[in-house]
């Protein structure tokens, strides 16, 4: 289940999908939410449409991001992409050395689950055209995928380490 019910998503009302929407970043979409009166059961059959139309859901990375969190809903434990929220996302961007998209990304909500998901046109589409920049995203994210997105294999900026020098240099 999740953090904001017990009860399977086709059975929450509309408050319960506004906690949700909320919990997952996406809080600007509840009071749509909550004037349409979405349930869970309305919400899980929407298209693209009509997300667009009732949720007035029009930027791209936000469907992409729904739709990840709606499939997710289906797993049994939580991954440890579930656990990259779009600030852990923001900080990650800073360490890896691409801050200037920190913006971008933040306005776009990108998640662990989403920033897995990243194709060439959802770079594009988060300001990011620099194909320098392309291939450090790219291989940064391959990286995570290797350490299976732990939150602990980054450990903090670099102005954050400490570091001793092994000599002098003169």
């Amino acid at each position: 289940m999740c953090a904001v019910s017990d009860h399977p998503m086709c059975d929450w009302e509309c408050d319960t999908v506004c906690r949700w929407l909320k919990d997952i970043g996406l809080d600007m979409y509840a009071n749509n939410c909550m004037q349409s009166g979405m349930s869970g059961e309305a919400l899980l059959s929407m298209t693209d449409s009509d997300l667009e139309q009732v949720l007035f859901l029009k930027l791209p990375m936000h469907r992409k991001k729904l739709k990840l969190a709606l499939q997710n809903m289906t797993l049994e434990t939580p991954d440890n992409l579930s656990l990259l929220d779009h600030e852990w996302v923001c900080g990650w961007l800073e360490e890896i050395g691409l801050p200037q998209y920190r913006g971008s990304f933040l306005e776009a909500r990108v998640d662990g689950h989403v920033l897995n998901l990243l194709t060439l046109d959802d770079l594009y589409q988060l300001k990011v055209v620099n194909d320098f920049h392309h291939v450090s995203l790219k291989r940064a994210i391959q990286c995570l995928r290797q350490h299976n997105f732990s939150r602990s294999y980054l450990v903090g900026p670099v102005s954050e380490q400490q570091s001793t020098p092994d000599k002098e240099y003169r």
